[in-house]
């Protein structure tokens, strides 16, 4: 016989081999029933005893003897005529009497002349021939049914699956660990997403999914839930509802998946090991098509060019905590000396005051107000770790301006009012200042620990 079968192990192929030598090998127990086979030609590999049903199926039986076989209108020859020893022993079960005839008269008997063996063979052909037929035809149909159910139920790739993926799946269930075993894919336009599992039952699940922080190749986290049906080991989820982001992007997510209700048990499924019907699995795992080592590379770059955003708009902001300080040291000066300068009257000076800071400090207060509002609105549209610390900061920058504008005016005012210095205007002043100078400072140091986290 030809040598056109190989053994399918561990994705590897052995062979070729004729199927008299795989027969050979079944009968020492070097392969199972269950062993892949493929050739070529095949859609994809097959049971051996899948194989052995469709290349050897079942002998033929041999047709009926006809009654008619031995019964004839000549007569019968003397038993001097007999002269040829005929044996019914092997082929009719019965034993009848040695007689001798001619090859010519020997071809029929007359029926009467049976003895009673041959009456019994007779009775036994008419009876349990047919049965041992339909009870072959029965087995025949029963066993090519339950494969047939077998066939129907096997995993098969859903459209737009990664060969990759489904041969992973395909391994899975093959191997029918105790254990059950979850794997998850995206198919390739990352529209929907597939839970492979060993779990063979039937059922609706429920999938729920959120990013991994700075573990993604998205601009902003992911999260969604879909639902699903669980059958023959796929579970399909594609209406998928997202509640942040708009797309599937490649990365590490955090999965939760779980049944609703109990998992139905197909027919064809009643011999296998029993499963948990109900169960809630938790993992962290990645989404994509990437290969581990250029996602790692992707994924290194787009964090460099993160913490570079970061360095920078906290490079920034350092400098705008270091200018608000300097402005509020020079006004905190500049009304120390109003309570100093003696010689000119107390209106001159609270006055040269009044001018001095619209001159320098009014319109700044403004335009530092605005520009920090413009840097707020780009910040949103980036990405990088601390975005949210960052943008709390341009904010709070943005009212610290406002308030040394609004507290110096209320200062102005008080001056305006007094005929004579007063300490107590002083003091308040100065104590807003200082609290401001010293947030500042704190701002400033806490950035320097940013720049500098080993010193």
């Amino acid at each position: 016989m030809e040598k056109i079968w190989f053994i399918i192990n561990d994705s590897k192929h052995e062979g070729p081999y004729s199927l008299e030598q795989l027969e050979g090998f079944y009968e020492k127990d070097k392969i199972s029933d269950e062993t892949q086979i493929w050739k070529e030609g095949m859609d994809q590999s097959k049971e051996f005893r899948e194989i052995l049903l469709d290349e050897v199926g079942v002998p033929d039986l041999p047709p009926p003897i006809p009654q008619d076989a031995f019964i004839t209108k000549e007569p019968v020859p003397s038993s001097e005529e007999i002269v040829t020893e005929v044996k019914f022993e092997e082929e009719l079960g019965v034993k009848a009497e040695n007689f001798e005839a001619s090859p010519q008269e020997s071809e029929s008997v007359e029926f009467d002349d049976f003895d009673e063996n041959t009456s019994q063979f007779e009775m036994k052909e008419t009876n349990w021939k047919p049965i041992i037929i339909v009870l072959v035809l029965f087995i025949v149909s029963v066993g090519a049914g339950y494969f047939g159910l077998l066939k129907f139920n096997e995993v098969k790739r859903p459209p737009l699956m990664l060969m990759s993926n489904f041969e992973s799946l395909k391994e899975m269930v093959n191997l029918n660990l105790e254990q059950s075993q979850y794997e998850f894919y995206v198919s390739k336009d990352r529209s929907k997403i597939w839970l492979g599992t060993n779990i063979s039952y039937e059922g609706d699940l429920v999938l729920k999914a959120k990013t991994v922080p700075s573990k993604h190749l998205g601009k902003t986290e992911v999260e969604f839930t879909s639902y699903g049906t669980l059958k023959n080991n796929i579970a399909t989820f594609e209406d998928i509802s997202f509640i942040q982001g708009e797309n599937i992007v490649e990365g590490y997510y955090s999965l939760e998946v779980y049944t609703t209700k109990k998992l139905s048990i197909p027919l064809n499924r009643k011999l296998e090991k029993l499963r948990k019907r109900e169960f809630r699995y938790f993992n962290t795992t990645f989404l994509g098509h990437l290969k581990f080592d250029k996602f790692e590379r992707m994924l290194s770059k787009i964090l460099e060019r993160e913490r570079k955003n970061e360095f920078r708009f906290w490079g920034e902001l350092r400098e705008k905590y270091l200018t608000i300080k300097m402005i509020s040291v020079q006004i905190q000066s500049a009304i120390e000396n109003i309570f100093k300068d003696e010689q000119e009257p107390w209106a001159q000076r609270v006055k040269k005051f009044e001018s001095e800071y619209k001159l320098k400090y009014a319109d700044f207060f403004t335009s530092f107000v605005l520009a920090n509002e413009d840097s707020y609105s780009k910040l949103e549209k980036q990405d990088f770790p601390d975005k949210l610390d960052i943008i709390s900061n341009y904010a709070r920058l943005s009212r610290i301006a406002k308030s040394i504008g609004s507290n110096t005016m209320e200062v102005l005012y008080s001056l305006e009012s007094k005929e004579a210095q007063d300490e107590a205007i002083k003091k308040e002043a100065e104590g807003k200042l200082v609290g401001i100078i010293d947030l500042c400072d704190q701002k400033i140091q806490m950035i320097d620990e940013k720049a500098n986290p080993t010193n």
